[in-house]
């Protein structure tokens, strides 16, 4: 009796459990490394986007002077600044967990998003932002190419002098996920 093995491509990147990119990566598989990877039943080009680091984890909450403290005296994390970003109508608070930072986020209008994606329910993580090297502009431009559903068309201005970008979370396995810049 023969078995059988799945096989797939080691770097492929599923952002679902489609057949038809497993397929495509078992056949990439069986021809060894080629620079494609199957992502939402395309198959696309390796990234030449350079990403150094998560540049932080942004956390909405209702009332950052209610929630500082579990972070720092609970979690013993450094708090370092504050800051209101008038354009987003939200107020936010920088800790610092290692090499990675932490991003309180409180809404100060109705209608921030902050506010409305807190009243919908959710709380909590809000999005990932990662430190792109070679600038949010040509991250953008290269996940326009690839499909991604952009929210900012070009970068802006965010807290801390960033220069970032937010792609959208349909197109990113569910993650709201913000590119940034110093």
């Amino acid at each position: 009796m023969k078995a059988h093995f799945r096989s797939f491509h080691p770097k492929a990147i599923f952002c679902g459990s489609s057949s038809a990119g497993r397929a495509a990566a078992s056949q990439a598989a069986g021809r060894g490394f080629e620079p494609r990877l199957p992502l939402n039943n395309r198959i696309l080009k390796l990234s030449s986007m350079k990403v150094s680091h998560i540049e932080h984890l942004g956390i909405a909450v209702q009332s950052i002077e209610e929630a500082l403290p579990y972070f720092t005296d609970v979690l013993g994390l450094e708090y370092y600044a504050t800051e209101v970003v008038e354009d987003q109508k939200v107020k936010t608070a920088f800790l610092r967990c290692g090499e990675v930072k932490i991003e309180l986020l409180e809404p100060t209008s109705p209608e921030s998003t902050i506010q409305k994606w807190l009243d919908k329910g959710n709380k909590g993580v809000h999005h990932v932002a990662f430190c792109v090297e070679d600038g949010v502009a040509n991250a953008l431009a290269e996940c326009e190419e690839k499909e991604i559903r952009l929210i900012d068309k070009a970068p802006r201005g965010g807290a801390e002098g960033l220069n970032i970008a937010f792609l959208h979370p349909k197109s990113t396995c569910g993650v709201l996920t913000e590119l940034c810049e110093h």
